[in-house]
């Protein structure tokens, strides 16, 4: 048990994925958040790689420029192309559209 008194099993999972309006599937959110995840070091990063993996995800090995941006999330290149993957604050520091912060 946890500090709450929750029974805890120790490892964390990903229970479900949801996506903005618009903004990308879920397969195509999995393969660039699983992606960058796969070389990140935060402890719910295997969560996010397991979860794709086991979604028929595969993942790149094209990530560069890992940066961790600290208490918000990480930031990377995936084949060219530049991701970012974090909480609210990340995507509202980041993100142009009002909407993919809702």
């Amino acid at each position: 048990m946890d500090k709450t008194g929750t029974l805890t099993e120790g490892h964390f999972r990903v229970k479900e994925v949801v996506t903005s309006r618009g903004c990308a599937s879920e397969q195509e959110l999995l393969f660039w958040a699983g992606s960058v995840e796969a070389q990140a070091t935060h402890p719910l990063s295997p969560a996010v790689v397991a979860y794709a993996v086991a979604q028929g995800v595969a993942i790149s090995q094209e990530v560069r420029d890992l940066q961790t941006v600290e208490g918000k999330g990480v930031t990377a290149r995936v084949d060219g192309r530049m991701v970012f993957v974090g909480n609210q604050g990340m995507a509202e520091a980041f993100c142009q559209q009002s909407d993919l912060t809702q």
